[in-house]
């Protein structure tokens, strides 16, 4: 695992902050700096490299049989501002040590084998997750990459552009069985389930997504000194209030549902006006699609209800619906039978974050392989996953590669 390391050190100083966090947003110069250097890495490999009309990077080690729709791992190394440094990027990585192990291991393998980087997986600057993944799975068209902007009023589909990309050309390149067997992402598990349970491996069975809304309220600005209490129209007082409904919501359901508000603004924003406008974002993710969409509507009566109540405007927008997504469960229990035949245990387990691997899911047989995350810490500079733990993932990846890429066979 030492080249592992030394490529993880190296990715480290990209996007690095002086806390010792990352920020290496989608597209921008760090996260270039970043995919820059894994085209170098790959090209050093013997990979055939790739960008592809969403962005995506994808090194691809001919097989014996390269007419054969490839098996595929990979992550991204976007992040979040300030986020942590195994996020995506140890997925990536451990695509590399896999075909480093097999150029080591003079390894012939009937099918292609490929890396691949996901471009914007992180929603942090667009504003919806997994862009690249979505996109290269037929998911969003080039005319809407055109439509999708970051907040300094960029399109990704520009942006891609000057990566160096054509998004105009991805009608003709969507991934589909003919080109992939199966995926499998190697990922940090984001929560606390595997260190509590003690276990190294788990392999996912479903993955929750999330619904995301922008809730905009107008009141009225006030004078903070001369406007009673019982006459005020303050947006950012119900704002307050509907944060607190959003959480309450989601603790009485006792489920797999969880709902952030992560984002929150008022105007005019000083200290002596009462704030007449207020901005907020909402996350709410589940594993049960039915249920997702009854709290949804839960939701949406309980914040008109407040903004009636206080004599608020109210205006909500859907800004994305993902589905749930149950992964390939015969690809799984492979992957699992390839484990305890090395001696290695794994746990079942859903994942609360989204992935790349939900959107290839709908399109070849995909697993998702986490490994434990310390304290359950993620999108924080204090992530952090022991070495040791990492290795148990390559490992199992590299088994399970070696396995599937040697099967000519349906996946």
């Amino acid at each position: 695992m030492q080249a592992f390391q030394d490529d993880f050190r190296t990715l480290a100083q990209f996007g690095l902050q002086a806390d010792g966090g990352v920020s290496r947003l989608a597209f921008s110069k760090a996260d270039q700096q970043a995919r820059s250097w894994l085209i170098q890495r790959m090209h050093q490999l013997g990979l055939q490299v790739q960008l592809d009309a969403a962005g995506n990077l994808r090194g691809r080690l001919v097989g014996d049989q390269p007419h054969l729709p490839a098996i595929a791992t990979g992550s991204h190394l976007d992040s979040v501002p300030n986020g942590g440094h195994y996020d995506g990027v140890i997925g990536v990585l451990a695509g590399l040590e896999v075909v480093r192990r097999l150029r080591r291991n003079g390894q012939h393998l009937a099918r292609p084998v490929e890396v691949i980087n996901f471009a914007a997986e992180e929603s942090s600057r667009f504003g919806i997750a997994t862009l690249g993944s979505k996109a290269i799975t037929g998911k969003l068209t080039a005319s809407e990459l055109e439509q999708i902007h970051d907040e300094q009023g960029n399109s990704y589909a520009s942006l891609l552009r000057q990566a160096g990309g054509q998004p105009e050309q991805l009608q003709h390149q969507r991934l589909n069985r003919r080109q992939l067997a199966a995926f499998i992402e190697l990922h940090i598990e984001q929560g606390p389930v595997l260190e509590q349970q003690g276990c190294a491996l788990g392999l996912v069975s479903a993955i929750a997504a999330a619904s995301r809304f922008r809730v905009r309220l107008t009141g009225r600005n006030d004078h903070s000194g001369t406007t009673p209490m019982p006459l005020r129209r303050d947006a950012l007082a119900a704002a307050a209030e509907m944060v607190l409904a959003v959480e309450q919501l989601a603790r009485d359901i006792q489920a797999e549902t969880v709902a952030t508000v992560g984002r929150l603004s008022c105007s005019p924003g000083v200290m002596n006006v009462v704030p007449g406008s207020a901005d907020f974002c909402i996350d709410l993710r589940d594993s049960d699609a039915s249920r997702k969409e009854r709290l949804t509507g839960q939701l949406q009566s309980q914040l008109q209800a407040i903004a009636r109540r206080r004599e608020i405007a109210l205006h909500i927008d859907l800004l994305s619906n993902e589905q749930p997504v149950v992964l390939d469960s015969q690809l799984r229990q492979r992957i699992a039978a390839i484990a305890r035949r090395h001696g290695q245990e794994t746990l079942s387990l859903v994942s609360g974050a989204g992935h790349d691997a939900m959107q290839l899911a709908d399109v070849v047989p995909t697993a998702l392989l986490f490994v434990p995350s310390c304290h359950g810490i993620s999108h924080n500079s204090t992530e952090q996953t022991a070495l040791a733990d990492i290795a148990q993932g390559v490992d199992l990846l590299y088994a399970s590669v070696v396995e599937l890429a040697q099967d000519t066979g349906t996946i």
